[in-house]
């Protein structure tokens, strides 16, 4: 319990906040569900269900989560003139443009065919992958470290849930390349990864939501709601 009391601290996941992680993350769940169920009784039949193709349902929530995570924290970056959010705005954007177009896949099959000693195109995306981070993760150090203390504060909380994020789109994808065409075990495996990532998007974009529209910080005490603040009041007049 400590734990997730400490991870609600850290998101700022109180009030509206609190609620749109909720409705997204109920999003999501019901989104694999239905996944589940198409793959393994056939009920939704709607093959937009399918978790991982190309304009389906996940996919096209992926791509609007991003879109508001860049929004959001390019906003807080104006509004709070912390240029580390900028880079971390765009980020965002590059993950969305590589996501959309299929850069990665394309990089990784490419590199496959090429001269150079990448043996399949998974390590091929994985070495696409790492050069990206390598040029985005230069820009953001330097920011982070001309930052202010709250804002490489935020900067931290967003590393470790972009950390999260690439646990489930890049450690959790290897192993579902293991098991590919091995049902049940491919479904299931293909459920924890994109329903991993859609999960840990949610609270991304709650997190940039309340550090774009509530100011909300990351380990800064922050005021209680008024309703909350006279209960204490309330008590001893009883």
């Amino acid at each position: 319990m400590s734990m997730l009391r400490g991870a609600v601290a850290l998101l700022g996941l109180r009030g509206p906040v609190a609620a749109l992680a909720v409705m997204l993350l109920a999003v999501v769940g019901a989104l694999v569900a239905a996944y589940l169920g198409h793959r393994l009784a056939g009920w939704p039949g709607e093959p937009g269900f399918r978790l991982g193709r190309e304009w389906g349902y996940g996919e096209v929530l992926f791509a609007v989560m991003v879109a508001w995570t860049a929004g959001l924290l390019g906003w807080a970056a104006a509004r709070r003139r912390w240029p580390v959010l900028a880079f971390w705005s765009l980020g965002f954007v590059a993950m969305l443009v590589d996501d959309r177009l299929m850069l990665h896949e394309r990089a990784g099959a490419w590199l496959a065919r090429s001269p150079a000693p990448v043996a399949d195109p998974a390590l091929g995306e994985l070495v696409w992958l790492a050069g990206l981070g390598l040029v985005l993760g230069g820009m953001l150090l330097v920011a982070h470290l001309r930052a202010g203390a709250e804002a490489r504060a935020t900067s931290r909380a967003l590393l470790l849930l972009v950390g999260a994020l690439a646990l489930f789109g890049v450690v959790v994808d290897q192993l579902h390349v293991a098991v590919q065409g091995q049902a049940p075990h491919t479904y299931l495996v293909t459920a924890v990864e994109e329903g991993g990532e859609l999960a840990v998007l949610a609270l991304v974009v709650a997190f940039a939501f309340a550090v774009a529209c509530a100011g909300h910080t990351p380990g800064r005490r922050q005021p209680l709601p008024a309703s909350e603040a006279r209960r204490p009041a309330e008590a001893k007049v009883r």
